[in-house]
């Protein structure tokens, strides 16, 4: 198998490490969950949906974008955090650790920041801040 989908290995696998490494992408309970995690707003839920985990201490936030079109996708996404966003997964790669796929720098909490997502793909955005 890793032979023949050795891409494929890869990208899940560094998607599991990531999840492993932070607490907030495993929580275990409804309850859990609804004290980090929100909702980005979408024009068009058909095809694209968002979402945030934010604000457990001593981790970092993750936002989450999901493009299920065959196009790419447009979502205004009000990050929970100021600084530096890395890209963790681009839907084509991914990775677990640092250094990132590349980096995004968001200067407002406020105003919405537009993001593309790639038809038919997720992407994992990970603040550089760790919650205190």
């Amino acid at each position: 198998l890793e032979k023949t989908n050795g891409d494929l290995v890869d990208y899940y696998g560094a998607l599991i490490r990531l999840r492993i490494a932070h607490p907030v992408l495993h929580l275990a309970s409804a309850d859990e969950v609804g004290a980090y995690f929100d909702w980005v707003p979408s024009s068009n839920w058909k095809t694209t949906i968002g979402y945030k985990f934010f604000g457990l201490a001593k981790d970092n936030d993750f936002v989450v974008l999901i493009n299920y079109d065959g196009a790419t996708r447009k979502l205004d996404v009000p990050f929970p955090s100021l600084g530096k966003w890395h890209v963790m997964c681009d839907g084509k790669l991914a990775k677990s650790t640092l250094p990132s796929l590349r980096t995004i720098d968001v200067s407002s909490t406020t105003k919405p920041q537009t993001i593309s997502v790639p038809p038919r793909s997720a992407m994992i955005l990970m603040s550089e801040r760790v919650n205190p």
